[in-house]
């Protein structure tokens, strides 16, 4: 049983070497010593193939630029949709003790929505909102962000790391 898969590794290496090192470019010098007909065939086979590639590349880049457009356009219509619930989490995140147990039901429940609303992107787009509201109403100051922890477990919204936060 060895001798055999080592029989068809070595036939499956040799017929390769065969065709990459010795058949190609035989074909190749046999279309170009070939009539000119031959070789204007191959030159059009060439310069179609070319133009597959370049059709396939301005498809691909098309699609990229529309998938970069909708999203662009999701992000600015969640800022404008998510703008009240950014202002009471920014408000949340400045609750007292005492009130903390109520606070974070409110952000769940916020969080819930912005989860139905777009997902994982939408739950960042609205958090980085109001961490950022939260800031500008304390003057910079460095903001805990309890958001993450209030939102662990919806849908796939994890807390980050603590790197992460530590940069807010």
């Amino acid at each position: 049983m060895k001798q055999f898969f080592l029989g068809v590794a070595l036939g499956t290496l040799g017929t390769t070497f065969l065709v990459w090192v010795i058949v190609d470019p035989l074909t190749a010098l046999l279309e170009t010593l070939l009539p000119a007909t031959s070789r204007k065939h191959r030159t059009e086979r060439l310069d179609q193939a070319k133009a597959e590639r370049e059709k396939r590349q301005k498809d691909r880049e098309h699609l990229i630029a529309e998938v970069l457009a909708n999203e662009e356009l999701d992000r600015h219509r969640w800022r404008e949709l998510l703008k009240p619930q950014a202002e009471i989490l920014a408000g949340l995140l400045t609750t007292n003790s005492a009130n903390f147990v109520q606070a974070e039901r409110k952000a769940a429940d916020i969080g819930v929505k912005a989860w139905q609303i777009g997902g994982l992107v939408c739950m960042h787009q609205l958090r980085d909102m109001a961490i950022d509201l939260c800031r500008q109403k304390n003057g910079n100051k460095a903001v805990v962000d309890y958001i993450s922890f209030w939102w662990e477990g919806i849908g796939n919204w994890r807390i980050p790391s603590l790197e992460r936060m530590m940069n807010l």
